[in-house]
């Protein structure tokens, strides 16, 4: 029998260095501001909200939080059969037809259900193309083995569909799209899902995944319109969604996606692998959500459309500065190219000022843009004016 060779020890204060391809990822951008302002604890923090929150969810929430802490039980891989079911009806409502308990499966949060979506539908070296600006996907594609492609190609008013047919080749295996788009705010219409259903019929191995975390933040009225509600998609497409956000209980970090059924499969052995299954206290609460009076939720999503307008209107105003109006979400995405200091300086102003503005490389933007939220109340919402008109006229 062969002898393994015995390893030498290691030198005192030497160490074998931790991956190279996840040193070099970037820090998540949202989590890259937040350490800054920890790095910084005399800097104020305005508190403007970037997703629905209240402060005291009410007693069937919490009660069913305490119902689940003491009585725990197990839960399969893809999430409570119950919880399941009431999401597949939720989405089956929202598009019009019946959706089935087997193209559902719950996560960890709605960032968790992408890195399994990933670990399922890439092959090493797939390309995954990404229309930007665009929420910030890059580490866990590339942690999946895929290749990240940002493609400029989303403005506040259209979406340039025939550059991003351009950009398809036979290495692209994934279109990901936010709906509405984070941080620009431009939401999928009809029109456009038709085009998504032009572009999977002439590119058969086309996958396409839909992020639909702040579908619940919608301005003037606007109903959401989920990627299913074209047929043509329903076998192509992979819908994902934030429980944590759409319902208020962020700190839940519960997220859900819709997939053809053997998609859900495929991730079902992922989520074996990478985490067993779910948290059973967070699915007992969500379902308590679902099924429980929503009323609640009413005044968590109110403030968003006040605050876009109230923020728009001053921006808009400021010489040197570019803002387009959003027609979902609860950002604005800003442009100030044209200002008399460099975009570096103005964005370390904003944070010095306590407000946390996002740099738009984090997400394949340009750099001369920056993302900062707009919920909050009436008194936060004239701070950050004040604060915004002061900096960017400096």
């Amino acid at each position: 029998m062969t002898r393994r060779p015995e390893s030498k020890p290691a030198k005192r204060g030497s160490q074998r260095a931790p991956s190279a391809l996840v040193a070099a990822l970037a820090q998540v951008g949202s989590l890259d501001v937040a350490a800054q302002f920890e790095a910084h604890p005399e800097w104020p923090r305005l508190p403007l909200r970037s997703y629905p929150w209240v402060d005291h969810p009410p007693e069937h929430v919490v009660a069913a939080a305490a119902a689940a802490a003491r009585a725990p039980e197990s839960v399969p891989t893809l999430g409570f059969q119950a919880l399941r079911v009431s999401l597949a009806h939720e989405l089956g409502t929202a598009v019009g037809a019946r959706v089935d308990v087997d193209e559902i499966a719950v996560t960890n949060g709605a960032m968790g259900a992408l890195s399994v979506l990933w670990s399922a539908l890439l092959e090493p070296g797939d390309q995954v193309l990404v229309p930007a600006p665009n929420y910030y996907v890059e580490g866990s594609i590339i942690l999946a083995g895929g290749r990240f492609r940002p493609v400029q190609a989303v403005e506040s008013d259209r979406t340039d569909w025939e550059r991003i047919e351009r950009s398809i080749t036979t290495a692209t295996k994934v279109l990901f799209l936010t709906n509405p788009n984070n941080p620009v705010g431009k939401v999928l219409t009809r029109q456009d899902l038709s085009v998504l259903a032009t572009l999977v019929d002439a590119h058969p191995s086309l996958w396409i995944v839909v992020d639909e975390s702040y579908e619940a933040v919608q301005h003037e009225g606007r109903q959401h319109l989920a990627a299913w509600l074209d047929p043509a998609l329903r076998d192509r497409s992979i819908i994902v969604r934030s429980f944590s956000k759409s319902f208020a209980v962020t700190w839940l970090r519960l997220g859900w996606l819709a997939g053809p059924t053997a998609v859900v499969q495929s991730v079902a052995k992922v989520i074996q692998w990478q985490q067993l299954y779910g948290s059973f206290l967070n699915q007992r609460v969500a379902l308590a959500v679902l099924e429980g009076d929503r009323s609640w939720l009413s005044p968590a999503m109110e403030g968003f459309s006040h605050g876009r307008n109230l923020l728009y209107e001053q921006i808009a105003a400021i010489p040197g500065c570019r803002v387009h109006l959003p027609e979902a979400g609860p950002f604005l995405f800003p442009d100030i190219s044209r200002a008399r200091k460099k975009s570096s300086a103005i964005i370390s102003d904003l944070h010095r000022h306590g407000i946390s503005a996002i740099p738009g490389s984090y997400f394949a933007g340009s750099e001369t843009c920056f993302r900062f939220p707009v919920g909050g109340d009436q008194e936060t919402q004239l701070k950050a004016a004040e604060i915004l008109a002061q900096v960017l006229s400096d």
